[in-house]
């Protein structure tokens, strides 16, 4: 869950996203992870990153997926990429 990684002070210290930028577990996928990483590209107020993740039971063993971030708490993440086939506008907010 994304917000149960990052500490409060953390999240509303970061203001370009990087607040997100670690890895993370998927309970609904176990053993996989899904790694978050800013990209060197921002439209408009969105920073562009990418999520790769995969090796978790009933997912492919891997994937990348387009993402983007906006403000210092909230990122939505593409998982309707092809191999993960999932929602395409998946939202996330730190708490």
């Amino acid at each position: 869950s994304f917000g149960d990684i990052a500490s409060p002070k953390r999240a509303f210290a970061a203001t370009d996203g990087s607040a997100f930028v670690a890895t993370y577990s998927d309970p609904k996928h176990p053993g996989g992870t899904r790694t978050v990483k800013l990209l060197d590209a921002k439209v408009g107020d969105y920073q562009l990153a990418e999520v790769q993740g995969g090796g978790g039971v009933g997912e492919p063993k891997s994937y990348v997926l387009p993402a983007a971030v906006l403000g210092d708490r909230t990122i939505i993440i593409d998982f309707s990429a092809p191999p993960k086939g999932g929602p395409l506008d998946f939202v996330g907010t730190l708490e």
